[in-house]
């Protein structure tokens, strides 16, 4: 409620994939229920606008995520495999089978990110020459189980001949079936052996697309596109805040109606939205008395007293609305079936003056 600086939630787990060698991360955020009035997003202290090749959408309840699939499985078994050729002694034929997708899931679509993690040259003294790398990958069908439900089928050979000192990373799609899968790898030529040269070859990640949620109802996501670069390292990517301002019903007492979606700060509108909103206690509006709570809306507009306050933790209805009477130094009460709130402030006793001029005879006595 009001205005505030937050470190959102992921909404979905962030991934990243290699485009052109270049590393792209993409990441979900919520920011919490209902809309807001973004006012500025942050890296760190830094703000978005000082960082390139960044795209961001933030999408409001009902709209869709368009900036990028939204729901994506990153195996934890996949990361710095090193694919070892015929000639090593190390090499042992296929890697074990890893599952691209976890149970009750599917997919149509698995992505085996791949690395030349020192490029891939022969240096013969000043002069490169060309190595190449082989490598396949293929998948089987599993059940939620991980029993085995069909044979191994080549969904990708990663073939590239080169002559660079530069490191290189590609991203590899597999188009398959319907169905959950494990996948597993191999390289078929020969490694580089001599000193002089390389041709390194490690299977980084592995990964599935699942059927994406596109619409999160009733709260604003944040979806955040960003190239990897200098200035933006991994520490500081998971490090997006935000500044916003709650978008809440106001009721107008003029023309006796709710308006939506102003962003505001005052605390009137936010104790309103704690007793009829669906994740607060549901109440209709006749429960509310919207003629003095309107008032009251006023006097702490007019003594500039505001609320911003994160609900991170569950509490009960009249615990959170305790919290936001108590910014105004006043408390939630209920009078028959009415929800109102009592300021403390000072208040305006009637005063007279009594002399033998207006005193019945003899009617006189005090304590």
């Amino acid at each position: 409620y009001g205005r505030f600086r937050t470190w959102p939630s992921y909404g979905a787990s962030p991934y990243s994939t290699f485009i052109g060698n270049n590393a792209y991360l993409f990441q979900l955020f919520c920011l919490g229920h209902g809309k807001f009035d973004v006012h500025q997003i942050y890296i760190e202290d830094t703000e978005l606008d000082e960082f390139t090749d960044i795209e961001y959408q933030i999408v409001e309840p009902g709209d869709a995520v368009t900036l990028f699939p939204d729901n994506v499985f990153t195996s934890t078994e996949v990361g710095g495999i090193e694919l070892f050729g015929p000639n090593e002694t190390s090499f042992t034929d296929w890697t074990s089978g890893y599952v691209a997708c976890p149970p009750l899931q599917q997919t149509t679509r698995i992505e085996v990110d791949v690395s030349l993690p020192r490029g891939m040259y022969f240096a013969t003294g000043a002069v490169l020459s060309t190595r190449q790398s082989v490598c396949e990958f293929q998948y089987r069908k599993i059940d939620d189980a991980g029993a085995i439900l069909g044979p191994w089928t080549t969904g990708v050979i990663f073939d590239k001949t080169l002559k660079t000192p530069t490191p290189q990373r590609y991203t590899l799609e597999i188009t398959v079936p319907l169905g959950r899968y494990e996948v597993r790898a191999v390289r078929t030529n020969n490694a580089e052996l001599n000193h002089a040269g390389t041709s390194q070859t490690k299977w980084l990640g592995l990964r599935a697309y699942l059927p994406s949620v596109l619409v999160y109802p009733g709260v604003t996501m944040l979806a955040l596109k960003a190239k990897a670069t200098n200035n933006l390292n991994d520490s500081a990517s998971t490090r997006v805040n935000v500044v916003a301002t709650r978008k809440l019903r106001v009721w107008d007492a003029d023309t006796e109606v709710w308006v939506e979606n102003i962003a505001t700060r005052n605390p009137v509108w936010a104790f309103c939205d704690v007793f009829t909103a669906e994740y607060g206690g549901r109440l209709p509006d006749e429960f509310l008395d919207l003629v003095r709570l309107a008032e009251i809306a006023t006097t702490l507009e007019n003594e500039g007293i505001s609320f911003d306050w994160v609900f991170d933790q569950k509490v009960t209805t009249w615990d959170a609305a305790k919290t936001v009477a108590k910014i105004a130094r006043g408390v939630p009460i209920l009078q028959g079936s009415n929800i109102s709130m009592v300021l403390e402030r000072p208040q305006v006793l009637p005063v007279a003056m009594f002399s033998a001029e207006n005193i019945l005879r003899d009617s006189f006595n005090y304590e």
